[in-house]
């Protein structure tokens, strides 16, 4: 589903240092937007991609676990057995047995190719966290691509199971 979100203005915000914005849709994962404005920009478009919410179906009833009728009163069984939480569990490994992790990339100006590790993603700043890169955990160099300048190789590392942003300068 492809969709535009209203004109937001923000009053009194100051991008001395970067910040962020929330976006809430019902059905939709909340997604937090990284706001960044060096140029001082007037106004910013900032595109983005929401995730749906899947829900968990509803549990199911244990029959083990039913009211008793009996001719009097009706009981309900004493006994109720409770699902502990699932356990936060590892992210799969990557083929290979190397554990992902995620990274998203901003850059000043926006609109830079990302060159991670020597290869062209194919993707330009900002990439944000919800479709931010699967990489595999460990150390990685990133190079920003604008109208044929390049930033400096920048070293950042991936940890399993996490997402890092990445922000880099073209000068």
């Amino acid at each position: 589903m492809v969709g535009q979100t209203p004109s937001v203005t923000i009053p009194n915000l100051s991008f001395q240092n970067p910040g962020s914005a929330m976006a809430r849709k019902a059905g939709f994962e909340d997604l937090t937007i990284p706001l960044d404005n060096p140029e001082k920009k007037v106004t910013l478009e900032l595109p983005f991609v929401m995730k749906k919410r899947i829900d968990k179906p509803a549990a199911k009833k244990d029959p083990d676990v039913v009211a008793k009728k009996d001719p009097v009163v009706a009981k309900k069984d004493p006994v109720v057995a409770k699902k502990d939480p699932e356990p936060k569990r590892d992210p799969p490994p990557a083929p290979g047995g190397k554990a992902m992790g995620k990274a998203a990339f901003t850059s000043n100006p926006m609109g830079a190719d990302v060159w991670v590790d020597g290869k062209n993603t194919g993707k330009k700043t900002p990439i944000i966290k919800s479709v931010a890169l699967d990489l595999t955990a460990g150390k990685h160099k990133v190079v920003y691509k604008f109208e044929g300048k390049a930033s400096p190789p920048q070293e950042f590392e991936v940890t399993a199971g996490d997402i890092v942003v990445v922000r880099g300068t073209i000068e």
